[in-house]
C-alpha cells in the first residue's frame, strides 16, 4: 500500500523536515502545543508509564511532570467528566482513550454535556478540550475494539469531529484542536499510527485535495484514504485521473469543496471504513443529492464496510480494499 509521500507532486503545504510516523506527529503536536500555553494538560490511561497504548504521549511526563500529564482511573465516563470539569474551569484539557470504542459507555456525558455546554450557556461558557480516540480496525483487535467512530460521533451538533487521513496531517491538526475553544474529537486510525510522512499543513474544517483530476471524484476519510491513494494509482494507469478528496472533517463538512470537485467531474465514488447503513458517505451522498444533482453524469456509488460487527479474523473481508474501490470506479466510468 502505498504512503502519504509515494507517487505524488510536490505540495507546498509539506514540510520538508523528516519523515515520522502519526504517533509522534501527534507528540510533536502535543508537546508543542504544552510549551506554548500551560493550560493545556495531557490525561488518559497509562499516560504517565509507557505514553498511552500507541506511544503518542511518551515522554511527555519527563518534560512537563506529573501535574500537567495525569493518568486517570481506567474509566471513561470519570475521565471524561474530568476533562469536562478542567475545561469549564478554563484550562485545555487532551483526553487520549485507549480504544476509542470507550466512548460509546459514556455518549452521555459527551454528547448531552460537553457538547452542549455553549448552546446550554447562551455562548456564555466553552469547552476548550480534545478528545483523542483510536478508530477503526487494521490491528486485529475484534468487534469490541475496532470500531469507526465516525458515524456514531460525526452528526452530533456540537462537537466538531476530525479523522487524520494520513500521519502527515496529524500534527497540524491536533495542534489546531487544542487552540479551538469548542470540544474536538480527533479520530485517529489505529491502522495508521506507523505510517510515515513529511508534516503537512491541513485545517479542522476544510478538506485536502490530495489529487486532481477530471474523470471522477474520489471521497475519502481517515483509514480510507490510503486505499483511495492506491485506487488513484492503479486508476492513472487505465487513463482514468481522479481527484482524491481527504474530507478530513467529518462535522462540519466542507461543502463546497465536495460540491466543487463534483461539478468539476460529474462522477463520484465514497469511500469509508465504517458499515455502510447510516455512514457519513450517505451524507455526503445526501449533501450532493441535495446541492449538485444536475452536475451528476452517472449514479453516485459508495464503498464501504459491510452492515456486521468487525471480526477479528475476517478485517480483510470487511474493510474496503482497493480491488472493491476500482470496481466501483470504473461501473461509474462506464455508465
Amino acid at each position: 500500500m502505498t504512503t502519504d509521500r509515494d507517487n505524488f507532486p510536490a505540495d507546498p503545504g509539506v514540510d520538508n523536515r523528516p519523515m515520522s510516523d502519526m504517533a509522534t506527529q501527534i507528540l510533536e503536536g502535543l508537546t508543542k502545543a504544552m510549551l506554548a500555553d500551560d493550560k493545556v494538560l495531557c490525561l488518559g490511561n497509562e499516560t504517565e508509564t509507557q505514553g498511552g497504548l500507541f506511544g503518542a504521549t511518551r515522554g511527555l511526563v519527563e518534560d512537563f511532570g506529573p501535574e500537567r500529564v495525569l493518568t486517570l482511573p481506567d474509566n471513561p465516563r470519570a475521565q471524561l467528566a474530568t476533562a469536562l470539569g478542567m475545561a469549564h474551569a478554563g484550562l485545555r484539557p487532551v483526553l487520549s482513550l485507549n480504544f476509542g470504542d470507550d466512548v460509546l459507555g459514556a455518549l452521555d456525558i459527551l454528547c448531552d454535556d460537553i457538547a452542549t455546554l455553549r448552546y446550554r450557556s447562551g455562548g456564555q461558557n466553552s469547552c476548550p478540550m480534545v478528545l483523542r480516540l483510536p478508530s477503526g480496525g487494521g490491528i486485529g483487535a475484534g468487534p469490541a475494539h475496532s470500531r469507526d467512530l465516525a458515524r456514531e460521533l460525526g452528526g452530533q451538533a456540537g462537537l466538531r469531529v476530525v479523522a487524520c487521513g494520513s500521519a502527515a496531517t496529524a500534527k497540524s491538526l491536533i495542534e489546531q484542536a487544542i487552540r479551538s475553544d469548542d470540544p474536538v474529537v480527533l479520530l485517529e486510525p489505529k491502522s495508521l499510527y506507523r505510517e510515515r510522512a513529511a508534516a503537512r499543513v491541513a485545517e479542522l474544517d476544510r478538506a485536502l485535495v490530495l489529487h486532481q483530476g477530471d474523470d471522477l471524484s474520489l471521497f475519502a476519510w481517515g483509514a480510507a484514504v490510503p486505499v483511495a491513494r492506491e485506487a488513484v494509482e492503479q486508476a492513472a494507469e487505465l487513463g482514468i485521473e481522479i481527484e482524491l478528496i481527504d474530507l478530513v472533517s467529518i462535522n462540519p463538512l466542507d461543502e463546497e469543496t465536495i460540491l466543487s470537485s463534483l461539478r468539476k467531474t460529474g462522477r463520484g465514488v465514497i469511500v469509508e471504513e465504517g458499515s455502510k447503513r447510516g455512514g457519513i458517505g450517505a451524507e455526503v451522498a445526501a449533501v450532493i443529492a441535495e446541492r449538485a444533482i444536475d452536475s451528476l453524469e452517472a449514479p453516485l456509488l459508495r464503498v464501504a464496510g459491510w452492515n456486521t460487527p468487525l471480526s477479528r479474523c475476517g478485517e480483510e473481508l470487511y474493510r474496503p480494499d482497493c480491488g472493491r474501490v476500482m470496481r466501483a470506479v470504473e461501473q461509474v466510468i462506464d455508465f
